[in-house]
């Protein structure tokens, strides 16, 4: 029998884009462009998205995970005030199973010339199959994936490959991001390593100052350094920019790192990140990994752990 149980959980993520408000808003009330940044952030082959943008009116997305799952995503607009704000009460099942219902608002907000879009989610996470820290990942993958939407167009890129294509290679990107993240939140070192090429160099925080190969792509020492947090590790990217130039990109990012030490310490700490990959047999992999914190200059050596974005 299964176990029941309901996590509740409020959060506020925010994106700033240079675009006006009436434009980033008609990109979530045209379905054909927000099936694209919406579910296309997480499964770029999703089935379009069915949309009646009224109060009153509803929308549904159905997207696949890698692994074969179905996820449908219905909401029901609570209410809209044009290039300002939109309420929607929302609810998603996998594969039939009900994993959430939630309140999630939108707020357009003028900043300059451009917008800055305000989400908050006010969440019921059922039975163990959502949380609080998965779904604001998901959210903020989708919010990258808007600012690509909002920053298209279909010209060249100079480099033999059109912006349609690189807007997917970013798609694929992202998506692959993403599911590393899922993977750290739940602690399964092997599906993380699975975004790793074979021929992987790591610059990481922890010694040594270099691993390769087959030391990076064996679990075994990041399971044990899952195995030190206890209860939920909320992992979360900010400032991601990712540059696309036929089968090579790189992308760079600020990393967050949040939980309880299985000797009961809290950690809450930013860290960077920089990652290269190539396209391999048409699917993208990581190359190169590069993280760092910076260290106070006062002859301590400490890292400076303590910065905030």
């Amino acid at each position: 029998m299964t176990e029941r149980s309901v996590t509740h959980g409020t959060f506020a993520l925010e994106h700033v884009y240079a675009a006006p408000p009436a434009r980033v808003f008609d990109a979530w009330a045209d379905p054909a462009v927000k099936t694209r940044w919406f579910t296309g952030a997480l499964d770029p082959a999703a089935d379009p998205m069915r949309m009646d943008f009224r109060v009153g009116g509803t929308e549904r997305a159905v997207g696949r995970t890698d692994d074969g799952s179905v996820i449908v995503y219905e909401g029901l607009f609570r209410d809209i005030v044009p290039a300002e704000r939109i309420v929607v009460a929302n609810w998603i099942d996998v594969d039939g199973q009900r994993i959430s219902v939630s309140q999630f608002t939108a707020e357009f907000r003028a900043v300059g010339n451009g917008t800055r879009l305000v989400v908050t989610e006010q969440g019921a996470y059922l039975d163990g199959h959502d949380s609080p820290a998965s779904r604001a990942s998901g959210i903020r993958a989708q919010l990258d994936a808007l600012a690509v939407e909002l920053e298209g167009n279909t010209t060249d890129t100079g480099l033999g490959m059109s912006s349609d294509q690189a807007q997917a290679d970013e798609r694929q990107i992202r998506a692959l991001l993403q599911a590393r993240l899922g993977a750290l939140c739940a602690k399964d070192a092997s599906q993380f390593v699975a975004a790793y090429d074979t021929s992987i160099v790591k610059f990481d925080l922890a010694p040594p100052l270099r691993e390769r190969g087959s030391a990076v792509l064996d679990p075994a020492g990041l399971q044990w350094w899952l195995s030190t947090w206890d209860g939920e590790l909320t992992v979360d990217l900010a400032d991601l920019s990712i540059t696309v130039g036929g089968d090579v990109a790189f992308c760079h990012c600020l990393e967050h790192i949040q939980g309880t030490r299985s000797d009961g310490e809290d950690q809450n700490m930013w860290t960077r990140s920089t990652l290269g990959l190539r396209k391999i047999d048409d699917a993208w992999k990581i190359t190169h990994e590069h993280n760092s914190a910076p260290f106070y200059m006062d002859g301590s050596g400490r890292p400076a752990l303590d910065l905030l974005p």
